[in-house]
């Protein structure tokens, strides 16, 4: 049997399976930098999407875009990228 829902937007298995995706994505990003910072490799896009295949345990990994939607592994990956504060320094 169907559930049935009030509102055709009213999906709320879909909220708990983005926030489940969404944590791994963060987990798995920061453990990939921390990795690479420990391994003196530089924090790029994609030496991140790269580097963790290794890291996640269904070895998968993320992707680079990933890091840019996810808000909390961005401002992670901000703080630790010297590519980017590179281009933001060189813009401001």
């Amino acid at each position: 049997m169907n559930p049935t829902f009030n509102s055709k937007n009213e999906r709320p298995w879909l909220i708990e399976n983005h926030k489940r995706r969404s944590d791994r994505a963060t987990r798995i990003g920061k453990e990939t930098i921390d990795l690479l910072i420990k391994r003196r490799i530089p924090i790029t896009y994609s030496n991140v999407a790269q580097w963790s295949k290794e890291v996640d345990a269904e070895g998968k990994g993320i992707h680079s875009n990933t890091i840019r939607v996810n808000e909390q592994l961005y401002e992670y990956y901000k703080q630790h990228s010297k590519t980017f504060k590179q281009k933001e320094n060189s813009q401001g």
